[in-house]
């Protein structure tokens, strides 16, 4: 990681509270150091439920001291390099909707290990070049790993997953664990 960057990763289980932590953290450093937040939105809206998801995740922003801009980007992260400075703190939310919006971008006959492989680095690679471009770089993901997986897709997601976490939690400047609001930090 460039010296001057961190990567923050921030996982747990669904409505554990990880994304209120995140948000709190990324609000700190704006606040301390005069950042601008920007708000790295993956989800699209497909049903009524999602709709009311956003809007609630749009609410509480709204609620913070500094002004958040949001940048809505279901898919091809690599794309928005020349978005972010130094002077930006980005809170990518969420991993876990990115991956399933690629592998249906770019749905295969069947999930090869060489497919999966080649979407895992072009994921990574994205991430640690938008990571560099800002002062802070936070994903927020869902662990999905404690649910059976039994589909060929099901398969394909969780090992992707589960692998992209694995290196976001080795290449990290902090990685956290939230189960029930409770935080873990690694190390």
């Amino acid at each position: 990681m460039d010296e001057n960057s961190t990567l923050i990763f921030i996982t747990g289980g669904v409505r554990s509270g990880k994304t209120s932590f995140a948000e709190q953290l990324a609000a700190q450093f704006a606040e301390k150091e005069d950042l601008q937040l920007h708000y790295l939105a993956t989800g699209v809206v497909t049903d009524a439920e999602m709709q009311k998801r956003v809007e609630h995740h749009q609410e509480i922003r709204a609620n913070y001291q500094r002004q958040w801009k949001t940048v809505e980007q279901e898919a091809n992260l690599h794309t928005l390099q020349q978005r972010f400075c130094k002077k930006d703190v980005v809170l990518f939310d969420c991993l876990t909707t990115l991956v399933s919006n690629e592998l249906f971008l770019k749905e295969q006959a069947h999930w090869s290990k060489s497919f999966l492989e080649s979407l895992k680095q072009e994921i990574v690679t994205a991430v640690i070049l938008l990571s560099r471009k800002c002062k802070y770089f936070i994903i927020v993901s869902n662990e999905v790993s404690y649910e059976p997986m039994q589909t060929p897709l099901l398969i394909a997601y969780s090992w992707l997953l589960g692998n992209l976490h694995q290196t976001f939690v080795e290449i990290a400047t902090e990685a956290y664990l939230v189960e029930n609001g409770l935080v873990i930090k690694k190390g």
